[in-house]
């Protein structure tokens, strides 16, 4: 993309750097190397609102593996039946989120992967509203466009659901 090893100075931007770490394979972290956390978009999810949930992305490892974050807002509308009175995020949207960690782990700006498959997921305790959930998704591997990827999201270090997916490449015009 630049050509060498660090790109002139002039021409950097959140997204030049993303993109650039993202061929590169490096791994990056907030935490290790002192980037903020990075918009999900930017690093290369197909969804927009209303359907994005991660809040952002705080370490990925280009090809392997990524971490996020989500914190599921008290006012969500669906929480109004989901139970009243006893509010509880659906495990269908954890689930979700965690297939959009595992496409930021294995995908890249320009490269969409589909869920296809849920192998095996396990709901280990309800997860409340306004509770951050921190995300993880690692791939275990590829073959022919398919990817498996273990799975697992944490409340304040606590496990609260496990599994793997499996997703695809998509095709440019949209099909599988």
């Amino acid at each position: 993309m630049f050509g060498c090893a660090t790109p002139p100075s002039e021409l950097i931007t959140d997204t030049l750097i993303t993109d650039y770490l993202l061929s590169s394979g490096v791994r990056f972290s907030v935490h290790e190397a002192n980037f903020r956390p990075m918009d999900p978009i930017q690093l290369g999810l197909p969804h927009r609102p209303p359907f994005i949930f991660i809040d952002e992305v705080t370490a990925v490892e280009s090809g392997r593996s990524a971490n996020a974050t989500k914190c599921f807002s008290s006012q969500e509308p669906f929480l109004k039946g989901h139970f009243p009175g006893n509010a509880i995020i659906p495990g269908v949207l954890i689930a979700e989120a965690l297939a959009q960690t595992a496409g930021i782990a294995i995908g890249g700006p320009g490269k969409m992967f589909l869920l296809t498959a849920i192998r095996a997921m396990k709901f280990l305790r309800p997860v409340r509203p306004e509770e951050p959930i921190d995300l993880f998704a690692e791939c275990l591997g590829e073959m022919n466009g398919l990817a498996q990827c273990a799975v697992r999201a944490t409340c304040n270090g606590e496990p609260v659901a496990e599994g793997q997916l499996i997703l695809a490449l998509a095709r440019q015009d949209g099909n599988r």
